[in-house]
């Protein structure tokens, strides 16, 4: 799916965070429902600049509805090309590595092309650190919401439904932090693999150029 390593980002807008959410955890199988591009400095976070998109699953979300709350009946908003946009030769920040997966496999479905993606794992950058790294082991996971309490104090008070521009907030709030304290972030980046169809034409293409005749 993503394919790639750490590297030195030399040209970039800035950074964005990102946080979706997904009938299930697999990008391959299931279907991106919503999503928060929230681009932001080391100065502030401004939220009139966040891009959102919902798309209301094409069949049964199941047990995921509980968590996002979208369901067939849900209005869509926004389109999946403004996330695209808004990420586009900017450093995605994310709390864990699905986000950057949802976002590369829909690309794929929708024969978007979208080139290198860099992006930072708040959630693995954090388990890079020795105390919270026991910290998550003692509690046996580490939640965006464990995160927020054990490095930022901040206690959220409980939700009935995940909201990806709050979590989209927090993620951003967590990378500053951690780049005032820690200093350089681990960058990575990834090419996403070409779009299914291009890819294919291609192929034939080529296929019936080299065919004799």
């Amino acid at each position: 799916m993503l394919e790639g390593g750490e590297t030195t980002i030399v040209v970039r807008r800035g950074y964005v965070a990102l946080d979706i959410e997904a009938t299930c955890l697999n990008a391959r199988k299931c279907q991106l429902v919503s999503a928060v591009a929230l681009p932001f400095s080391d100065k502030g976070i401004d939220l009139s600049r966040a891009v959102y998109f919902v798309e209301p699953p094409r069949g049964n979300a199941g047990t995921s509805a509980l968590i996002h709350g979208i369901v067939r009946s849900t209005i869509g908003i926004g389109s999946f090309y403004d996330i695209i946009e808004a990420i586009k030769k900017r450093i995605l920040i994310v709390y864990g590595r699905h986000d950057v997966e949802f976002i590369v496999e829909e690309a794929k479905r929708r024969d978007i092309s979208i080139g290198e993606m860099c992006y930072v794992d708040v959630l693995s950058w954090i388990l890079s650190i020795p105390c919270w790294q026991e910290e998550a082991r003692k509690r046996g996971r580490f939640t965006l919401e464990d995160a927020l309490e054990v490095i930022l104090g901040i206690v959220l008070p409980r939700r009935r439904f995940h909201d990806p521009l709050s979590d989209a907030v927090h993620v951003a709030l967590l990378f500053v932090h951690l780049t005032n304290r820690l200093g350089k972030p681990p960058v990575k980046c990834a090419k996403s693999n070409r779009s299914s169809i291009i890819h294919a034409f291609r192929h034939f293409t080529k296929k019936i150029i080299m065919k004799p005749f």
